[in-house]
């Protein structure tokens, strides 16, 4: 158990992504009064997280340079230093992901050297629980140690899932890769191999990338449920919005059908006289989507999420135009092939890995001979399916409980977890089921800054 200072309030945060290392920057540049700040995060590097922190220089930003600030009020600031790192950076650019988490990195050092007064203290041991003990919380550490702490900040961002049933039976296969951002496991594929990525999102198109680098040889299929890989940017209308009257939420876009005819009606208008101009109009109700949304119906909302949420997901987070041309590019040269439908089931087939696809759409299955499965399903929603072992003991213990929707944490839409103010705070993914839009920087950055001033206003 660690030894308080007397004179210092004390902040335990777990996650040391975009997200927990910015509410630290600001307790560290906000506050007047001595803070005991640990930040418990695995990797050795604060401010990158799972986004951030990959190598692969062409993992691009999916939001160009002039959206990516770290400050509400400094809207420009990151691209003026993606400019200082090369001047043909552009507000439209789609800078890599690695130097946005150098930048974020950058600015909590620089707040960590400038801090008077303050204590901070990276852990890289994983909390497996949480105790509300006397006003107070006791963090419950892998390595059986315990850290008490006045706050808590769950900054843990998009949660990794266990595996499939069908696929527990390779859990510990070289061939089945269930996490897709272990160190080394895209390098050491054989080039002449053929894969299946499970899942067409975001994260099997950074696998794509990386095996296009490679100069990948062997046959690659891509499948899930709908079969929709993310649209792309346009270079035209990049950081274009249509913001006409997306304030009227009063009205017909107070429920999901009357929300959805009216975009309809508007992108079918604007693709009149370009068929991409669906782009400025889709990005335009980003700014009051959290009020629409906290508005609809709880009915309304699993509606939502059980029919439209991939629809949404597809249009709302686009990939960079230069990736997009390469996975066109690998699709038009048949090394790309898109299934949308379901696995049935794998087994061993002589050193191929069969796996049954139901398609989408009904017909025969087909039976895939595989080298390799790579997992690229993405964040995993439900906290009690995650491979974690704290959020299941956070309900367990009766500290937290699930939301309305049964899947997440019930967490207020100022990231209180709970139904009270205790000192103990959520941020980022953890908030989508109240929020929707909770996995971005626009929206993150001001979260931070709302959960650091909270934890303020608790110490007055």
């Amino acid at each position: 158990m660690q030894v308080k200072d007397k004179n210092a309030n004390v902040v335990a945060i777990i996650g040391g992504g975009f997200s927990g290392t910015m509410v630290a920057y600001h307790l560290l540049r906000q506050s007047d009064k001595p803070l005991q700040i640990t930040i418990f995060e695995p990797r050795t590097t604060l401010g990158l997280g799972l986004a951030y922190s990959t190598p692969c220089p062409d993992h691009l930003l999916n939001v160009p340079a002039a959206g990516m600030s770290a400050f509400v009020d400094q809207p420009l600031h990151f691209l003026y230093h993606a400019q200082t790192l090369d001047d043909r950076n552009t507000p439209e650019t789609f800078v890599s992901r690695r130097q946005f988490g150098q930048y974020i990195n950058g600015l909590f050092e620089a707040a960590l050297r400038e801090q008077v007064g303050h204590s901070f203290e990276h852990r890289t041991q994983t909390v497996v629980d949480i105790e509300r003990r006397d006003g107070r919380y006791a963090l419950q550490l892998a390595d059986g140690v315990a850290y008490d702490t006045d706050v808590v900040v769950l900054a843990t961002g998009n949660l990794s899932g266990r595996p499939f049933r069908w696929a527990q039976a390779f859990a510990d296969d070289a061939r089945y890769l269930h996490d897709p951002w272990q160190s080394g496991a895209i390098e050491a594929i054989d080039t002449n191999s053929d894969v299946l990525l499970l899942g067409t999102g975001l994260t099997a198109v950074d696998k794509l990338i990386e095996l296009h680098n490679q100069q990948h040889r062997g046959r690659i299929w891509a499948t899930s449920r709908h079969g929709l890989l993310p649209f792309a940017h346009v270079e035209r209308w990049v950081g274009i919005k249509d913001e006409r009257d997306w304030d009227d939420l009063d009205g017909p876009l107070g429920t999901l059908r009357g929300a959805l005819r009216q975009l309809r009606s508007r992108a079918l208008r604007n693709m009149v006289q370009d068929k991409e101009a669906w782009r400025p109009v889709f990005d335009g109700c980003r700014a009051n989507t959290q009020i629409w949304w906290q508005g609809l119906e709880l009915l309304e909302q699993k509606r939502f999420m059980r029919h439209l949420r991939t629809y949404y997901d597809v249009h709302r987070h686009r990939m960079a135009p230069r990736i997009d041309h390469v996975v066109q590019e690998m699709r038009r040269d048949g090394r790309l092939q898109i299934i949308a439908g379901r696995v049935m089931g794998a087994h061993d087939n002589g050193g191929k890995i069969a796996v049954q696809l139901q398609p989408r759409h009904g017909g025969d299955s087909i039976e895939l001979q595989l080298d390799c499965i790579i997992n690229c399903t993405g964040p995993q929603g439900n906290v009690e399916a995650v491979e974690q072992p704290l959020f299941r003991n956070l309900i367990a213990g009766g500290l937290a409980s699930k939301n309305a929707m049964g899947s997440s944490l019930l967490v207020q839409a100022n990231g209180c977890v709970g139904t009270f103010d205790d000192g103990f705070y959520a941020i980022g993914p953890l908030l989508q089921s109240q929020l929707l839009e909770s996995v971005a920087v626009p929206e993150l950055r001001v979260q931070a800054t709302n959960v650091a001033q909270a934890i303020l206003r608790r110490f007055d």
